[in-house]
């Protein structure tokens, strides 16, 4: 889309400052901006944290990779798509940054997964434990707003599966090329893999949160 022949570099105005909101490898950013500026036009890659609610009353959170001062232009619109934004480092940093906070999570959702199948298998009435659970100090607010799919059962996709999976691999990559052993990571990147394939097989898309009925099933709380 920005590097193509009719893509946004080759139309673009002259000093153009692109943003680049999309959750991408960190690798990929260093090179992309020297292509950018050698072009005469600046370049941030700046991924949010947050879902479509919070896209939808401007309250994301925003990590921003590349010059500070091409940071300080695009502050008027980053004020306006989030509540906050965060200057991380030099190119790459707000990539880094968002895989970061996208293990946190997706580990914390698949711990959710596995206390609510636990609770559920030894028989505590669904409506009163989820009630208790959501008012814990260990639950998060992300995890806390998922407890309403676990009620309904069903998985309505605020943050898609899809995606989900799709971060673990930049994940995965990115802890590779660094040798970080990660786990907890490569577990619960299984179980939203297993979940990715069901999802494919029946046509559906599915919120992140979906593993938690994965987890219900293969510990026979649910059909």
């Amino acid at each position: 889309m920005l590097l193509g022949p009719n893509g946004a570099l080759a139309g673009a105005r002259t000093a153009t400052l692109f943003i680049d909101l999309s959750t991408v490898s960190p690798w990929v950013c260093p090179p992309l901006a020297r292509q950018v500026l050698a072009s005469g036009h600046r370049f941030l890659d700046a991924p949010v944290s947050g879902s479509t609610p919070q896209a939808e009353r401007g309250e994301l959170l925003i990590f921003v990779g590349g010059e500070e001062d091409a940071y300080d232009q695009a502050r008027p619109i980053l004020d306006v798509l989030g509540r906050q934004s965060f200057h991380i480092g030099p190119s790459g940093s707000g990539a880094k940054m968002k895989l970061c906070v996208n293990t946190l999570l997706g580990i914390g959702m698949q711990a959710l997964a596995e206390a609510i199948t636990l609770g559920l298998k030894a028989g505590l009435e669904q409506e009163r434990f989820l009630e208790v659970l959501g008012q814990t100090s260990v639950v998060s607010p992300s995890q806390r707003s998922k407890l309403t799919n676990v009620r309904k059962g069903l998985y309505e996709a605020e943050f898609p599966l899809r995606l989900m999976d799709k971060d673990y691999q930049l994940i995965r990559d990115t802890a590779d090329e660094l040798s970080v052993a990660m786990p907890a990571t490569a577990a619960a990147r299984h179980v939203c893999a297993a979940q990715r394939v069901r999802e494919t097989a029946t046509g559906q898309q599915e919120d992140f949160s979906a593993v938690i009925r994965a987890m219900e099933r293969k510990g026979g709380v649910k059909a």
